[in-house]
């Protein structure tokens, strides 16, 4: 997905929103569109929050005061229209340029871009599949990331296509690899993916995501430490001269090269 121009000009950081032109982009794009018109204001103008033809009546009011709140109704209108046009390639500009309110040319492109069917369900559902922690740099926190991602698009599609949560911790787990064998023998050991039933007792709640994700960023700041010892410990053993084997010269598997009579005699004693 390209990145579009539009950019807040309201108080707060500036939101760059992707640009919005085939069915691949819409369910990325529509969560930071979404967003986009919340954080500036507009997210009560769209999907029904608020009529879409016009601003509520209210009690006792003026005609003068009704026409000024249409009229800024209508510009706060014509305004997240524009923002959301500004965020769309030529085909998705052209779906929308006969709509002048927000609701109006979110459902068009919805219905047009918003992906559906079995197809795109068995391309998300393998991504997620085969997400593992190797694939993310072996960062943990990246993985968790993209691992989340691809949940929220399958589940995007429709309600009937939620993952539980034993089976998104599971996954999560699975995915991280041989070098955490040993930590997921000890996971299992001491946390349960389902409701532990304990007699006469409430049950037991199972481990979340969260706690998964951050057992295994513990566990992976442990092997960052090994590692960097293992380092320290091969550059001692590369660096001491008593450690690097026979000499080069002699091959006496007593001292080092530099520290030989037969390759340095000046060193002899007197």
């Amino acid at each position: 997905m390209a990145t579009g121009n539009f950019r807040s000009s309201s108080a707060g950081p500036a939101t760059t929103v992707g640009l919005l032109e085939s069915p691949s982009d819409w369910i990325k794009w529509s969560r930071q569109m979404e967003d986009w018109l919340g954080y500036n204001g507009y997210g009560l103008l769209l999907l029904g929050a608020a009529e879409d033809t016009g601003p509520k009546t209210r009690d006792n009011e003026s005609t003068k005061d009704k026409v000024v709140r249409l009229e800024l109704w209508e510009d706060k209108q014509s305004r997240g229209v524009w923002a959301i046009r500004s965020c769309c390639g030529q085909n998705a500009r052209d779906e929308m340029q006969k709509e002048t309110t927000i609701t109006a040319a979110w459902r068009k492109l919805e219905a047009r871009f918003r992906p559906a069917g079995s197809a795109i369900f068995q391309q998300l559902n393998f991504k997620y599949r085969n997400i593992t922690l190797d694939q993310c740099n072996n960062s943990i926190s990246k993985y968790a990331e993209q691992l989340k991602a691809a949940r929220n698009n399958i589940e995007a599609l429709d309600k009937s296509a939620r993952i539980s949560k034993p089976h998104f911790v599971d996954q999560f787990l699975t995915g991280l690899g041989e070098e955490y064998t040993a930590f997921l023998l000890t996971f299992h050991q001491t946390h349960n993916l389902l409701p532990t039933k304990v007699a006469g007792k409430p049950d037991i709640p199972p481990v979340t995501f969260d706690e998964a994700v951050m057992a295994a960023e513990r566990h992976e700041q442990g092997l960052k430490v090994a590692t960097r010892s293992e380092g320290v410990a091969l550059l001692s053993r590369m660096t001491s001269p008593s450690l690097r084997g026979p000499c080069s010269f002699c091959n006496n598997a007593r001292h080092h090269d530099s520290k030989c009579f037969g390759k340095h005699p000046y060193l002899r004693k007197a």
